[in-house]
């Protein structure tokens, strides 16, 4: 990978460079954050590895300026620091950092960080992939609009299209000849008002209500003076129109002179033919599209190791159920978790183990959060998660809470145990945003790692001084 590497001390930015060349990357170093900035104007870098504390332009302010300026490409940003707070880290997540390390680490740990930051990559790279994929696909849709456009305009028959309520959408030249019409004469207006005379109505109505029902008529015999005084005998022949749910949005109907019908016979069975097969096409890509868009939709509120939802998908549905709280005034309650001593774990067993142990603990609260109406647990970062639980009081969430709990530390481990600590709170009035709502849970998270972890707490039960 292409690496811009900022790092302020002499020695350490020699040392990494040289580590991760040897790795194979391509590394650009540089001492300071202002000198870092004009390399990223000039060109682009995969992943960026800054210090956080350097003097003029830090790192945190580093990585809010490339979030800020990026467009069609996306750098992975690690952040190295001296501190190792959790308010932190929060703070350089919310700025754009994807990761972070704490001084000192070893080089195992960059390495396999840089591992997880090239399935990042890849996945944003297949994001842009598929988003090119849609937008092609959207021109060949394009394209074939106007192209069934055209060709329903020159059908040498006299064909109309109705939306749903019985108005007309599209009305072409051999409509236009028969009924004496223009097609701007007759858009959006109800069909039976304009192809024949008050008398006859109820027949042109009847007509049309069943075209837009769904009914297939072939060849139906229809005789009744036109709006302009002309009596014909027609043949009219409908087919529904669907969506890609297979829903009728409108019908087709083509009208035939029976006058005219040996010479027209065999070329109304060739156009039906080719606008059904227009018609199914169109419908063929519409699925399609709706499929790449929810492949796309997936991609993009996923977490890529665990299968859950990510934490742009969590701050979306906490936001809404806060509405929710604020309209009909039900509770809400969420949860923050964090694996006990999982760098130590890391450190025993290698990051591949780790991984394992995130899906293991990720799957126990799968099973679990199934038996919640609405509910969701999402990956926060690292090896935190967080639950957010709809209609759960103080003592629902804490029970639950404790579930997830027992679930982690009866799961058979196969290399040693592995326990979870949670932090628990329940919105209420006092609470001003979500900021403060995620805090008071961090809290409780906090007072239970600091008083012997594997335990659960709730806000509202801390002793004043953790409070």
């Amino acid at each position: 990978m292409k690496i811009l590497l900022v790092e302020d001390d002499p020695a350490s930015l020699l040392m990494l460079t040289k580590a991760l060349q040897r790795r194979g990357h391509q590394v650009i170093g540089t001492a300071n954050g202002e000198e870092a900035l004009r390399l990223l104007d000039r060109e682009s870098f995969q992943v960026v590895i800054s210090d956080w504390i350097m003097p003029k332009l830090d790192g945190l302010q580093l990585c809010r300026i490339l979030r800020a300026s990026e467009q069609n490409t996306y750098t992975y940003y690690l952040m190295l620091t001296a501190a190792d707070q959790h308010k932190d880290r929060l703070m350089a997540l919310e700025e754009g950092a994807d990761d972070m390390m704490v001084k000192p680490f070893h080089l195992s740990e960059l390495n396999a960080r840089l591992r997880v930051a090239e399935r990042i990559l890849a996945m944003n790279e297949e994001v842009q992939r598929k988003s090119v994929e849609m937008e092609q696909l959207s021109n060949v849709l394009q394209f074939s609009n106007r192209r069934i456009s055209e060709m329903f305009k020159g059908l040498p028959i006299p064909c109309v299209t109705i939306s749903q309520d019985g108005s007309v959408m599209e009305w072409n030249t051999a409509a236009e000849n028969l009924f004496h019409l223009k097609s701007y004469e007759v858009y959006m207006q109800p069909l039976w008002t304009v192809i024949t005379s008050p008398r006859y109505k109820r027949q042109a109505e009847e007509l049309t209500w069943a075209a837009v029902s769904g009914e297939d008529i072939k060849e139906e015999d229809w005789t009744c003076p036109l709006k302009s005084g002309k009596k014909v005998h027609l043949l009219v022949s409908t087919f529904p129109i669907r969506n890609h749910l297979n829903e009728v949005v409108g019908s087709v109907l083509a009208y035939v002179d029976v006058t005219k019908q040996k010479q027209l016979e065999h070329q109304i069975k060739e156009q039906l033919q080719v606008a059904r097969s227009l018609s199914n096409e169109l419908q063929e890509k519409n699925t399609d599209l709706k499929r790449l868009t929810d492949q796309l939709e997936e991609l993009a509120s996923t977490d890529g190791l665990t299968g859950l939802p990510n934490y742009r998908t969590f701050k979306e549905k906490l936001e809404f159920e806060l509405k929710e709280v604020v309209h009909h005034g039900r509770p809400l309650s969420i949860i923050l978790t964090d694996i006990d001593k999982f760098k130590t774990f890391n450190d025993d067993f290698g990051h591949l183990v780790g991984d394992e142990v995130l899906r293991k603990v990720s799957s126990v609260f799968k099973t679990l959060i199934a038996e919640v109406p609405a509910g969701i647990v999402a990956r926060y970062g690292g090896e935190e998660f967080v639950v957010v639980l709809p209609n759960s009081t103080e003592s629902q969430a804490t029970e639950f809470a404790e579930k997830l709990r027992l679930g982690v530390e009866q799961e058979k481990w196969p290399w040693r145990q592995v326990t979870s600590s949670f932090g628990v709170a329940t919105w209420d009035s006092s609470i001003v945003d979500v900021k403060q709502f995620v805090d008071l849970a961090d809290k409780a998270l906090y007072f239970s790692k600091e008083n012997g972890r594997n335990q659960v707490n709730h806000f509202k039960t801390l002793p004043a001084q953790a409070a």
